[in-house]
This record gives structure tokens, C-alpha cells and sequence, in this order.
């Protein structure tokens, strides 16, 4: 019975595996046919959706109509920067964005790490998108050309953030915060690299108390692994995970627990396994944002927040 839950846990988390192994499938429906258990039912419809992946579209209905976007004035013109978008919108539109490449991640693309665009190319774009956003964050915050002016684009940052917190999207939250640590590191004196790097630099006394207590909040969030898991658990609403946490936290467990112990296939560690990988499919299943895009703001994004790095 153990061996047909074991089946039934790789055919639902990895079905799209199978898809392109007619081979398999056959012999999998074959055994399935021949089972006479409550099994045969759900192996036999699973195998099904393997064999047909299509679905018809999901027609989302929200209990009340997407907040509208607060656009500039200079939305249609030639003229306009990421800096004439509000804090909140520009969270919003970061977020609809991320939200579309994190739901075309596959299971099995957690399991092939940042370096193999072949096997995982969603999860390789969005931790491509990861590292543009900080080096973006750092060399805007370098080009400022006096404290006051760093100051005041480092408060921008952090209202950002804020408002991505508000929108679960952890991804870009930690992004950002990295962003602005890594300018601070290469800014100062300290050799502090995870955190409070940015009390040292020549920003921390021009920001206000509400500033610097929200900075630190976060910051302090994203850092301790318990309390952030405890709050992708329960935070209500569609969530965009850490996603760099999550992938190492896989590869550990694939890396450094042996898959057979003596001749016996290790069940502890797929079973732990499934728990990571459904843990994320849980936020790529749930509803998504109901958030109104806007076509020239995520052009914009896409063009300068995330370009692709020289």
C-alpha cells in the first residue's frame, strides 16, 4: 500500500514529468487497471491528466472589483520614469509580474537549482529578475550624489518595500533589502554583511525613526527562517515566497540525505521533499491578485527594474 502512495505522490506533485513518457504512463495504467482497490479510481485520473495537460481556462470572479491604479500623469508620454509611479503602484505592478513567472514554475524545475536553464528556465528568470532588482537598487542609490539625496531614495526604497510586504510578495521584498545592504556594505567601513549593515552608513541619521524602525523590521523578518516561514504559513491572500530559501533548503535535503539507506529507497526524504515542493505549489494554486495591470508601467519595469544585467 505504501509503494501505491508512493506512486500516487510522485504522478499528482510531478504529473508534468510524465507527459512526454508514454512509455511509463502505459505501464502505470496498466497496473492501475488491474488494481482493485479505492487507488485504481484516482491513479487511472491522474494518469488522464498527464495524458491531456490542457485545461479550459479558469473564469477568477472577485467578490468586489480590483483597487485602480494610481498612475502619473506622464503615463503616455515619452517622459515618464519609474520615479513618477507612487511606491504603491509600483508594488503592484512589480507583483503582477512576479506572480505570473513564480505560477509557471514546474515542481520538478525546485529540484534543478539557479544554474540549469534547460531543466528549470521559469525558476532561472525569476532569480534572474532577484539579482537585477538588487544590483538596480544599488546602483541607483550610488548615483545619488549627496547623502541628502541617498537619504531620501533609500526612504523611497523602503516605503517600496513596505508596500510588498502588504502584498506578500517576499521575493522582491528580500531583493530590495539586499539591495540597499549591498550599496551600504560597499559604502562603509563595516564588515557586517547580513544585517544592520545600513546603520553604518552616512543614511541611517537622515532617515526618520518610523523609517528606520520599519528597515529593521523587515530586515529582521526575511533573516529569521522560523518567523518568516510562520508568516508565508499564515498570511492571508496569494503570496510570492523567498524563492532563493526555499530552492537551497531542497537541494540541501537532495545533496546531504541519502535517497537509499542499506538496500531500502528512503520514504522519510521524498515524503519531506513533497512537503517543501507543496508548500510552494500551495501559493502557486491559490487566488491570485486582484490587481489591474497597466501595459506601460510593466513595459517600463521590464525595460529598466528588470533589464538584464551587463
Amino acid at each position: 500500500m505504501l509503494t501505491i502512495e508512493i506512486i500516487l505522490l510522485k504522478l499528482e506533485t510531478y504529473y508534468c514529468d510524465f507527459d512526454q513518457n508514454s512509455q511509463m504512463l502505459k505501464g502505470i495504467e496498466l497496473f492501475a487497471r488491474q488494481l482493485r482497490s479505492s487507488f485504481s479510481e484516482r491513479l487511472l485520473r491522474i494518469i488522464q491528466q498527464c495524458k491531456d495537460p490542457t485545461e479550459e481556462p479558469t473564469v477568477l470572479q472577485f467578490s468586489r472589483a480590483a483597487p485602480y491604479p494610481e498612475v502619473p500623469k506622464k503615463l503616455f508620454t515619452a517622459k515618464l520614469k519609474i520615479w513618477d509611479i507612487s511606491e504603491l503602484e509600483l508594488a503592484r505592478q512589480i507583483t503582477i509580474l512576479d506572480y505570473q513567472y513564480f505560477c509557471k514554475i514546474r515542481p520538478r524545475e525546485f529540484f534543478s537549482g539557479f544554474d540549469n536553464k534547460e531543466r528549470a528556465p521559469n525558476l532561472c528568470i525569476m532569480q534572474e529578475r532577484f539579482r537585477q532588482v538588487s544590483k538596480w537598487v544599488e546602483a541607483e542609490i550610488a548615483s545619488r550624489a549627496n547623502t541628502k539625496h541617498r537619504a531620501r531614495l533609500v526612504k523611497t526604497f523602503i516605503s517600496l518595500a513596505a508596500h510588498l510586504l502588504k502584498l506578500n510578495n517576499f521575493n522582491t521584498l528580500v531583493a530590495l533589502l539586499i539591495g540597499v545592504n549591498q550599496w551600504a556594505l560597499n559604502s562603509s567601513s563595516t564588515n557586517k554583511i547580513v544585517s544592520m549593515v545600513l546603520h553604518f552608513s552616512d543614511v541611517w541619521p537622515e532617515l526618520s525613526k518610523r523609517d528606520r524602525k520599519d528597515f529593521d523590521a523587515m530586515e529582521q523578518l526575511m533573516i529569521n527562517q522560523d518567523l518568516y516561514e510562520e508568516t508565508l504559513d499564515h498570511v492571508p491572500g496569494p503570496r510570492i515566497p523567498y524563492i532563493d530559501f526555499h530552492v537551497n533548503k531542497i537541494m540541501d535535503v537532495e545533496e546531504h540525505i541519502p535517497s537509499i539507506v542499506g538496500a531500502v529507497v528512503n520514504f522519510s526524504k521524498s515524503k519531506y521533499q513533497y512537503n517543501l515542493i507543496a508548500k510552494l505549489q500551495q501559493c502557486q494554486e491559490a487566488n491570485p491578485y486582484n490587481l489591474q495591470p497597466v501595459q506601460t508601467i510593466a513595459d517600463l519595469l521590464l525595460n529598466t527594474l528588470f533589464a538584464p544585467l551587463k
